[in-house]
């Protein structure tokens, strides 16, 4: 058994240099983090693909922690493991909302059934393992094994966890991360660069001395998305089209999954829009956002049901969006032009419904959603009953399942 300390600014001292000894040649990883950043893992990537390529296992938990986790950290870490889930690898993610995941626990196995682990205060993240102040204990084989198991078995519950649906844990999937992100649980954005938060900040700004880099711990270089001809989609940054003369937005019919958030299904409810660049994609004032650089429409909402129209609820001060999935840098999935609601706002008309004792949609029906202030609000209202629901369905296009709304065919917010 060792101990380490970071306060000594020593790289032997470090959560990285024990890292770097041991992820070359490891067969196994098994780490649980309070807080995590992909910027501690990236330098390890060459070991990770290595070990699982060779049959290794590899299973990370981590905390969904006071909206200190990003999307782009757990979509670049979901791109390295993706290949490797379930069989070889677990992502998983946990949280609670009247405590902290703060476990800090790293585990290696390599050949011969050589095993170590660290327990202590640095989390998964670029100034955890080489930067903060942090202390730990670094154990092995000659520390017994009963020990290490302890370890090891610690992290593996949550993965276990998660495919029991305790609502503790989840694994780690792009509708995860996009579910999370449309409800604000995590941070849209990336995170910081390597040197600041995850308790970094500690003393910023004061009459405190800085601790000076660790000698031999590399900066960190943040991944670039890899570049994609655009190939007729939606093109980054470019202007937007208006919406054509006496429209103000469109009518789409709902299918069975528009209509996810009205059955209390899992994962983010979203209305599929038409995906084309040419139609409704090429008239948002769109912006690339995330690892694959995905065209996305940050909006407020407000929506109603035609039988109760003056129940009006909304997203208050929270954005949802529209993201054009699969027209970023990178083909991540299949072209789709989603229009994500938050829970809040499904769970309130639900609510208004049984108030009110009139219908929720379902499919068939058709909702009008209604662009406004330049695109940073969509109004929304679903129509069950006539006249409203023939007339908007009226408007769809020839063998589609979407039309223009024109202004004033719906009644006034």
């Amino acid at each position: 058994m060792r101990y380490i300390d970071s306060a000594s600014r020593q790289l032997d001292d470090t959560l990285y240099s024990w890292l770097e000894a041991r992820l070359p040649e490891a067969t196994r990883f098994a780490c649980q983090t309070g807080y995590f950043r992909f910027d501690a893992l990236e330098p390890f990537a060459d070991d990770v693909r290595r070990m699982l390529e060779a049959g290794g296992r590899l299973d990370l938990v981590i905390g969904a922690n006071e909206e200190r986790l990003s999307a782009p950290d757990l979509e670049a870490t979901l791109e390295l493991l993706d290949r490797w889930i379930p069989h070889q690898a677990s992502f998983t993610l946990v949280g609670a909302r009247d405590g902290l995941f703060h476990p800090k626990t790293y585990y290696v196995e390599r050949p011969g059934g050589r095993r170590a682990a660290v327990v202590g205060s640095a989390n998964f993240t670029r100034p955890g393992i080489g930067h903060n102040v942090e202390a730990g204990l670094a154990i092995d084989d000659r520390d017994g094994g009963e020990l290490l198991d302890r370890v090891r078995d610690g992290v593996l519950a949550w993965p276990k966890t998660a495919s029991q649906g305790s609502g503790l844990a989840r694994s780690v999937t792009a509708d995860l991360i996009q579910e999370l992100t449309a409800d604000r649980v995590i941070d849209p954005l990336a995170s910081p660069a390597a040197g600041s938060g995850s308790g970094a900040r500690s003393g910023a700004g004061s009459s405190f001395s800085a601790l000076g880099r660790v000698p031999g711990v590399p900066p960190s270089s943040r991944r670039r998305a890899r570049p994609r001809p655009a190939t007729g989609g939606t093109r980054l940054g470019r202007a937007a089209s208006p919406l054509p003369p006496g429209v103000v937005g469109i009518v789409k019919r709902l299918s069975k999954t528009d209509l996810k958030g009205f059955g209390h299904e899992r994962g983010t409810p979203y209305i599929a829009l038409p995906p084309r660049a040419d139609e409704l994609a090429g008239m948002l004032p769109m912006r690339p956002y995330g690892l694959h650089r995905e065209p996305r429409l940050d909006l407020l909402v407000q929506a109603r049901l035609d039988g109760a129209i003056a129940a009006v609820v909304g997203s208050g001060t929270d954005t949802t969006n529209i993201t054009h999935v699969g027209m970023g840098t990178t083909h991540g999935s299949n072209v789709d032009l989603r229009f994500n609601i938050q829970h809040r706002v499904a769970e309130a008309l639900n609510y208004v419904a049984i108030q009110k004792g009139v219908a929720v949609p379902t499919k068939g029906d058709p909702v009008a959603i209604e662009l406004l202030d330049g695109g940073r609000l969509a109004s929304l209202t679903f129509a069950t009953a006539e006249p409203l629901r023939s007339a908007l369905l009226s408007t769809l296009l020839p063998g589609r399942a979407w039309g223009w709304l024109p202004g004033g065919l719906v009644p006034g917010w």
